[in-house]
């Protein structure tokens, strides 16, 4: 009625070839192990995140690596759906970043992007971008996403 756009949800899909798990070794019981995991899932916001990753430091003690990496992917997955990422992919040490058709971001904002983060970014003739984390361990390549996201919803509209 206000004649303003109202975007439909996108669900980003995430290959980043990584290992997000919940290990038995962290949490024995496997009926508490799928209630964490449908919190992880349905949680909308980052926030809410958070406190799932409380929770668990709370009751189990500090999560191992493949667990934190389950929260960040979810991070990462909010995100995503917030810039109107379709996919996420890792594609021999390259993540792929594919935009929704009505994606709010303009080509002058991606060239921002390309600008500050020189020699990272590049632009894919299928769309969307191509960030090089080659040979990055895991914490690298996520605080790298996060940073393009950041800066991106830095640029949205």
């Amino acid at each position: 009625l206000k004649g303003e756009k109202n975007a439909a949800a996108v669900e980003p899909a995430l290959d980043l070839r990584v290992t997000a798990i919940i290990s038995e070794e962290y949490i024995e019981n496997p009926d508490i192990r799928l209630s964490i995991y449908r919190k992880v899932a349905s949680a909308k916001d980052i926030e809410s995140l958070k406190k799932v990753l409380e929770e668990l430091k709370d009751r189990f003690g500090e999560p191992p690596e493949k667990t934190k990496r389950l929260i960040e992917i979810m991070e990462l997955k909010i995100m995503a759906m917030k810039l109107f990422i379709t996919r996420l992919d890792n594609v021999e040490g390259r993540i792929r970043i594919f935009f929704a058709a009505d994606t709010p971001f303009t080509p002058q904002q991606l060239f921002a992007l390309h600008e500050t983060r020189k020699g990272c970014i590049k632009f894919l003739p299928e769309g969307g971008i191509e960030l090089n984390i080659k040979g990055k361990p895991w914490d690298k390549i996520f605080r790298e996403l996060k940073g393009v996201m950041e800066e991106l919803e830095g640029e949205a509209i």
